[in-house]
């Protein structure tokens, strides 16, 4: 009997667990850290602007997904911390919502920020953040 309930239920778990379908890769997500807002992330053409709930500035990254994983890079080098290559992966919880680990990808060092995202949009309607987007665009061509 056990083994019934473990067919039947282990494909529920395995899609709940998965994010290799869904669009992580375009659109607007609130960022939570200890289910408080600390930011907005918009994502578009494999470029990450990072909006900080504490800061009127914004950050911008690079990134590179592989199934569950994004490999997150800044764009512009300001300081030491510019130069890390940021591992995120992401298990799905429930539609359009997230839990994820970020570590430094290629340091031996002990370092993770855990917390979650929730997509609330596939279209980026912030103007500033689309001119941004296009001007991206245009300086990689």
């Amino acid at each position: 009997m056990i083994y019934i309930y473990v067919l039947l239920l282990f494909p529920f778990y395995i899609y709940s667990q998965s994010c290799e379908n869904d669009t992580l890769d375009n659109g607007v997500f609130e960022v939570y850290e200890n289910d408080k807002k600390i930011g907005v992330i918009y994502r578009k053409n494999n470029f990450q602007i990072e909006k900080s709930t504490s800061s009127s500035q914004y950050t911008i990254a690079r990134f590179k997904k592989e199934k569950c994983v994004f490999y997150l890079k800044s764009y512009e080098i300001n300081d030491d911390l510019d130069t890390i290559t940021w591992s995120v992966k992401y298990n799905r919880i429930k539609q359009n919502y997230y839990s994820f680990i970020g570590r430094p990808a290629y340091l031996g060092i002990n370092y993770s920020l855990e917390g979650s995202v929730l997509k609330t949009s596939d279209e980026i309607n912030d103007v500033d953040i689309m001119k941004t987007f296009n001007k991206l665009r245009k300086d990689i061509k």
